[in-house]
């Protein structure tokens, strides 16, 4: 049986789990999904991350850029046609796998970088401590 070529696969995957002993030594959301990219890459067996027609994020709750799919494709090097970012909810994640894996079937992309990140956990260390965070916004 052959497989056909549109069909979508997964081909590296990747997590950065950074537990920040202080605010000095915390990391923005869009350096845990660079990390995240890289770690992706490298189980592909890539020295970093590929040619992607599309970089798709998951909606943030714990910062906002202006614009987070342009600033991650920037930081990464990359120049995708297609840059989306999702709305918030439960379900995002899962629908954004879904529609990738539509988009890849109908031959719409070939190559698509998936990733998201969170530091709410230190935003809100920082909102109780009196402080703002130097990220970018």
């Amino acid at each position: 049986m052959t497989i056909d070529s549109r069909t979508p696969v997964i081909v590296g995957v990747g997590q950065h789990l950074h537990r920040a002993d202080a605010l000095d030594d915390a990391l923005e959301p869009l350096a845990l999904m660079e990390l995240a990219i890289a770690a992706a890459a490298t189980d592909a067996g890539l020295d970093g991350p590929p040619a992607a027609d599309a970089l798709r994020v998951v909606s943030l709750l714990s910062w906002r850029y202006g614009n987070v799919p342009r600033l991650l494709a920037e930081r990464i090097g990359l120049t995708p046609a297609h840059l989306d970012y999702t709305t918030n909810g439960g379900n995002s994640p899962q629908s954004l796998v879904n529609q990738t894996a539509l988009d890849i079937q109908s031959g719409a992309i070939d190559i698509a970088i998936l990733t998201g990140g969170e530091a709410f956990r230190t935003r809100m260390r920082a909102k109780k401590q009196n402080v703002e965070l130097p990220w970018p916004k």
